[in-house]
């Protein structure tokens, strides 16, 4: 099944985010939205990628490191949403320092 609400898919990723070392496939659950950023047009949901994407590195990082680069290397060169290409710059140079 997939989420199409905006805000359900924002709390869908937010838990995977925040209880992801206790959900097993989180970081695939994650990896299947970082796949599918460029059909994603809600600002809330990208930014709430981005989020639950670096707080699951923090917890498996060998299992996102990849995804998180990937997804940041796109949400960087993609400026259709300023506040997101923003945080997505923050994020960013904040693992880069």
């Amino acid at each position: 099944a997939t989420v199409e609400d905006a805000e359900a898919k924002v709390s869908l990723v937010w838990v995977l985010g925040h209880f992801g070392t206790d959900i097993p496939d989180a970081p695939y659950l994650l990896e299947t939205q970082i796949d599918e950023w460029s059909e994603e047009t809600d600002p809330q949901v990208r930014s709430e990628i981005l989020t639950a994407a670096v707080k699951l590195f923090f917890k498996r990082p060998g299992e996102m490191q990849a995804m998180l680069g990937r997804l940041l290397q796109t949400a960087t060169a993609e400026a259709s949403h300023v506040d997101v290409h923003d945080r997505a710059l923050f994020y960013y140079r904040l693992l880069a320092a």
